[in-house]
């Protein structure tokens, strides 16, 4: 007997589920979204293939696709998973599944996504790990406030900087004096500007072109940056010259100077710049990693050549753990080790998963959103490897208010 597919195909049924499901994916079909994947199918679509496909064609596939199906005596191989979308709602129809992947990653995120789990156990597990290391990692993204207090910072504003070829002056990369404005300015015009001179954090508007340096009375064009186009200009001799023809001179990726934080004050979201307490941890910081660079616990693996590893080859990364802080790496490090010293497998594999998440958002390559929105712009919004000039460096663990993190991604 003919399958249902060969007669026939409810496109215009599924069309509108399609659509529905495609608003909100992530909350219709959550076991697919529980780590980055690209072109993710929809599982109302895939579940019409395979019911069509299973279905002898005398079968009324509208009523079908409601019910509990049982198609045991059936294996469905997809040979490229992917996310899984095909296993996955193959199972649900009671097929047997066979799914495999060139990709590692989606073997893992796959048997992650499909494996029994309790919730109440891996509740406790999460609360072992923020038990054991949050504390830690929190203190890493701690600074004081003018009346002495410890508050939570939930960004770091980072900019690259370089040495002048001509006068020999650091020179900061800055496309804009402009660092955080709202996702929909028209809606909210307000935004905040470093200063070119003392380095203080002013309040303007994000069209503004003059604006008055609440600090030290400095007047600038907020719009101006010292990069444009892949030209930098020198802010103290007005030298001109090409960043990539400067970067093949150099054999290491530009460093990055702290400018501004947001901070967590009584629940309120304040810029600030940085002070000695912050400076005083990034020593902390950097004590930390020279320890653990030594001791071989930061892995070191290289980047090869690739038609978008070549990007950022050319801006001089090297290594993989180049495209991270300092910071981050430490706190990657205390997650990493307390996941593999979880005893059930599958657990493992889920919080592996989770950890692999954050790093989307927990990298140098990532950049401020804005206001309203969720705050980090995360390194796959390009489909290209961008290397970024204006860093954002997110608090990793995180906050109620932050973005992106271990704990949010966790309850979300």
């Amino acid at each position: 007997m003919k399958k249902y597919i060969e007669k026939d195909f409810p496109i215009g049924f599924l069309s509108q589920l399609a659509e529905r499901e495609s608003w909100r994916k992530e909350i219709y079909r959550p076991v697919y979204y529980i780590h980055k994947w690209w072109a993710k199918r929809l599982g109302s679509v895939f579940r019409g293939i395979v019911l069509a496909t299973c279905s002898d064609e005398s079968a009324d596939i509208l009523k079908s696709y409601y019910s509990k199906n049982c198609f045991s005596d059936l294996t469905v191989f997809d040979p490229f998973m992917g996310s899984g979308v095909t296993v996955g709602e193959a199972a649900k129809l009671g097929c047997r599944v066979i799914g495999r992947d060139i990709n590692p990653v989606s073997s893992v995120i796959v048997r992650a996504s499909l494996a029994k789990y309790k919730v109440d156990e891996i509740n406790s597990i999460f609360i072992q790990i923020e038990n054991n290391i949050k504390d830690k990692i929190q203190s890493l993204y701690k600074t004081k406030l003018d009346n002495g207090k410890l508050t939570d910072v939930l960004y770091y504003f980072w900019v690259k900087i370089l040495n002048c070829p001509n006068c020999e002056n650091e020179t900061d990369l800055f496309k804009s004096r402009i660092f955080s404005k709202n996702a929909v300015p028209k809606k909210d015009p307000s935004a905040r500007a470093v200063c070119p001179g003392c380095h203080g954090i002013n309040h303007t508007f994000y069209d503004c072109e003059k604006t008055i340096c609440s600090i030290c009375k400095t007047i600038y064009n907020p719009q101006n940056g010292n990069i444009n186009g892949g030209t930098v200009s020198c802010p103290h001799c007005s030298y001109k010259f090409k960043l990539v023809e400067y970067l093949k001179k150099t054999d290491q990726p530009l460093n990055h100077k702290l400018y501004a934080k947001l901070v967590l004050d009584e629940g309120v979201k304040v810029y600030e710049k940085p002070n000695a307490y912050d400076f005083k941890v990034l020593d902390q910081v950097k004590s930390e990693f020279e320890l653990l660079s030594s001791s071989k616990k930061i892995p070191f693996v290289s980047i090869k050549e690739g038609y978008n590893t070549n990007q950022i080859l050319k801006y001089n990364y090297k290594s993989w753990d180049q495209m991270f802080s300092p910071r981050q790496l430490i706190c990657i490090h205390l997650l990493c080790d307390e996941i593999k010293q979880l005893s059930d497998s599958h657990s493992k594999q889920l919080f592996s998963c989770l950890l692999s998440g954050i790093l989307e958002f927990n990298n140098m390559f990532c950049t401020f959103k804005g206001e309203g929105t969720g705050a980090v712009r995360h390194i796959f919004a390009h489909h290209i490897l961008k290397t970024e000039v204006m860093p954002i460096e997110a608090n990793i663990w995180g906050t109620p208010k932050s973005s992106g993190s271990f704990s949010t991604l966790y309850k979300s």
